[in-house]
Parts: structure tokens; C-alpha cells; sequence
């Protein structure tokens, strides 16, 4: 099988990343690249090494990746815009403090508690408002004059019942 570039062009490197990570690459590739290793006389330990030094440069590049991370925080305008939005920020965004994001998560939290807060007591304001609002309503009505409203709307009438003309 030929691949491009041909194995036998390839750095020692790769050729050590093929060898030893064969999930990555298909088995023909794996062969020809342990083959080629031999023949360039690279020893198994000689690789070990290799791939302990990539093993521990990719954790200390993981370890600074999760400290900045870490130290990431949202800007004031998405947090309005999250509070806003309090029943989409329940519902994603619970894998930021799995993800390394702490500041992050903790903003979210704090978002969450403040805007569950404000929903709650809106709530409970207009629970408690309105039926004070209605009957200061009624009392309003019930405390209006409406003598010249009737007067236009039913005529002159006395004690609300219109008299009688006695000659009938």
C-alpha cells in the first residue's frame, strides 16, 4: 500500500507516534512504520523515552491550559444577558466546572441564586399587591358620587325610584 508521504520518508517521530498509538492509523501503516524503525535501528527504549517525554508535555500543556481556564470569568453584558435568560442558563452549561472554567461556573451560580431570587419575589409582590390594589380599587369606585350621572342617565328620581304621576 502506498501512502503519501511514503513511510520511509518520514521522521523518527512520526514514525514512533505510528508505532505505538495504532488506534490512530490503519494496521498496514502501523507494520510498515515498525519495520522501518528496526531497519533505522531505533530501540524500543529509545521510543519509551519518546513517548514518556510526549506524555509529560502534553500534561504540563493540560495543567496550563486548566490554569487559564480556570481564571476565565464573563464579561458584565453576558451576565445580564444570562440573568435575562434564567431558564436557558438552568438548562445548559452545568459541564464548565468539569471543563476547568471555575470562575465561570461560580458567576453562573451566582447568577442563577440572583435571578431565582428576583423571580421569586416578583412573584410574591404581585401575589400580595393585587388583592390590596383590587379592594383600594372597589373603595374607590364605591366611594364616587354618581348623583349627576343618574340624573342625566335616568332623569329626576327620588330615592332611586322614579315618581309616579298620581292622576293615573
Amino acid at each position: 500500500m502506498k501512502f503519501h508521504p511514503p513511510i520511509i520518508e518520514r521522521g523518527k517521530d512520526e514514525l514512533i507516534e505510528i508505532a505505538n498509538f495504532p488506534d490512530k492509523w490503519q494496521p498496514e501503516t502501523v507494520e510498515q512504520a515498525k519495520a522501518e524503525l528496526v531497519r533505522r535501528g531505533v530501540s524500543s527504549q529509545e521510543q519509551e523515552k519518546k513517548i514518556e517525554k510526549w506524555i509529560r508535555d502534553s500534561k504540563a500543556e493540560l495543567k496550563c491550559e486548566m490554569k487559564k481556564r480556570a481564571l476565565v470569568k464573563y464579561q458584565p453584558i453576558e451576565l445580564f444577558f444570562m440573568f435575562i435568560r434564567l431558564p436557558a442558563t438552568l438548562l445548559w452549561g452545568w459541564n464548565l466546572k468539569r471543563e476547568g472554567y471555575i470562575k465561570l461556573h461560580k458567576q453562573r451560580l451566582s447568577v442563577i441564586a440572583l435571578g431565582l431570587l428576583f423571580y421569586f419575589c416578583s412573584i410574591l409582590y404581585i401575589s400580595w399587591s393585587a388583592p390590596v390594589t383590587e379592594k383600594a380599587r372597589l373603595k374607590l369606585i364605591q366611594e364616587q358620587d354618581i348623583s349627576e350621572w343618574e340624573k342625566s342617565y335616568y332623569g329626576e328620581t327620588r330615592d332611586s325610584i322614579e315618581v309616579k304621576n298620581p292622576s293615573r
